[in-house]
């Protein structure tokens, strides 16, 4: 798949968090992404309450209700799933034969009712913190059977949706997922703003908060400033060149007048305002005095990446550069650009501002 459409699905599971529209129609994206013909994605809590079930071909009232109430407890499927490891997809053609998904209950009472007859599945199952979900993409016996390419694409995708789970479960238990959205970010140690294409700061974590009222180097009033007038141009220059499309990313460092080392500034698109029609970018302030120690381990568990890889992913999200890393490692330019590679490829990132976001995920859910 090419790694600009992997990033898109990517995208579109991290809107899946807080975005009710975007969370319902997984189910049907991914099916169409790996050409299932029927998929549901079912969340629950530890209590067994059902928090959504995004679903594609399925009638929802005919199926809902009886599934919970009985054939949960005898679906062949359901059974291998919940013995096998999460995180990770799993054809259960091996483990669950077609001959005996015909011949099964759930089968000819509801499934091949209500589907037209699915009887192969791939099925993925999440522990996100006190809850549990399955993503089971399913196939005809016309369709056949899924290939190791369908597999390998969900395998790529699943740190990404156990991710979203995990965060989705925890904000669901308020109907006020915007306002504990913007707590979660209260938690990470860096500044998170929301500015507007002029500068205007619609919305600040507390770290960010913290940085202002320091004000030494960066102030609201209520537009985004610098103490020196030369920074100022550049971050306005800059923050424009990125909201409207002209830099995919961009990044600068701003002196401060106690002579304390500079904030490292890195801006990016805001997915939301292709939504909504708002010109607004994320801008990320980086205090080099102030370190998350457990970041650079949190990246490397969930991405796999090596040591070396964890801290250069981290480096760039804290606004370093690939020559800054370099040189502090004292290696090669050319190590650390390949070690980038790597990190991109594990990442499902395409480019530096993708990588920099994953790592900023992963920060965002250290204490969620």
């Amino acid at each position: 798949m090419p790694e600009d459409r992997l990033l898109r699905l990517i995208a579109a599971i991290y809107d899946a968090v807080t975005d009710d529209d975007a969370y319902a129609g997984l189910a049907e994206l991914l099916a169409a992404e790996t050409g299932a013909t029927h998929a549901w994605f079912p969340l629950c809590d530890a209590q067994g309450e059902l928090l959504g079930v995004p679903m594609h071909n399925f009638p929802v009232a005919d199926v809902i209700g009886p599934y919970g109430a009985h054939y949960a407890k005898i679906d062949p499927w359901k059974l291998a799933l919940d013995m096998l490891p999460a995180g990770r997809p799993w054809r259960l053609d091996g483990l669950v034969p077609v001959e005996r998904m015909l011949r099964s209950e759930i089968y000819n009472d509801l499934i091949e009712p209500t589907t037209g007859g699915v009887v192969h599945c791939m099925g993925t199952p999440f522990v996100a913190h006190d809850s549990r979900g399955t993503l089971s993409l399913m196939r005809s016996q016309r369709a056949g059977s899924f290939d190791d390419d369908d597999e390998a694409l969900v395998a790529r995708l699943a740190p990404h949706l156990g991710q979203m789970l995990s965060l989705r479960t925890r904000l669901q238990g308020s109907g006020r997922r915007a306002l504990y959205a913007e707590d979660a970010l209260d938690t990470v140690p860096f500044g998170v703003l929301r500015c507007r294409v002029d500068g205007r700061v619609t919305f600040a974590n507390r770290q960010a908060r913290a940085i202002f009222d320091a004000n030494d180097g960066l102030r609201t009033s209520p537009l985004l400033e610098c103490a020196l007038r030369s920074a100022q141009a550049a971050l306005l220059t800059r923050l424009r060149a990125v909201v409207r499309g002209v830099v995919a990313e961009s990044a600068l460092q701003v002196e401060r007048p106690s002579g304390a080392p500079s904030y490292r500034v890195i801006i990016l698109p805001f997915a939301t305002s292709q939504r909504t029609g708002d010109d607004e970018a994320l801008v990320f302030v980086h205090d080099p005095m102030t370190q998350d120690a457990g970041l650079q381990q949190r990246a490397a568990e969930l991405f796999g990446l090596s040591p070396a890889e964890a801290d250069l992913a981290v480096g760039l999200a804290q606004g370093e550069t690939v020559q800054e890393i370099a040189d502090r490692r004292q290696v090669r330019i050319s190590t650390v650009r390949s070690q980038l590679q790597s990190a991109l490829a594990k990442t499902g990132a395409a480019r530096q501002a993708d990588l920099i976001r994953a790592v900023l995920s992963v920060g965002t859910a250290r204490r969620l």
